[in-house]
């Protein structure tokens, strides 16, 4: 049977419920209500998996990208202002 993250809005536990895919948990059992209100969450797997497939760049790399990108566009302008009093 798979497992499915859910979270109760009434009290905000977060919980793994194994089921089949045609049933549907009513309660958690950690819940403090009576009633709970589950609502499926994604699961951790799903939120970490993009994460790892972008760990193979280093963190300044992103910041470097954009400092040479002002750097060109710095430079182009000087060329601009320079042809402009040379005029």
């Amino acid at each position: 049977m798979p497992k499915y993250d859910y979270r109760c809005t009434k009290c905000n536990f977060v919980c793994q419920i194994r089921h089949e895919i045609s049933e549907k948990p009513e309660k958690h059992p950690d819940c403090p209500e009576k009633t709970c209100d589950l609502e499926k969450v994604p699961s951790y797997f799903r939120l970490v998996i993009p994460l790892q497939k972008k760990a193979n760049h280093k963190p300044g790399d992103l910041v470097k990208k954009h400092i040479e990108e002002a750097r060109e566009e710095v430079k182009k302008q000087k060329e601009e202002l320079k042809k402009g009093l040379d005029e």
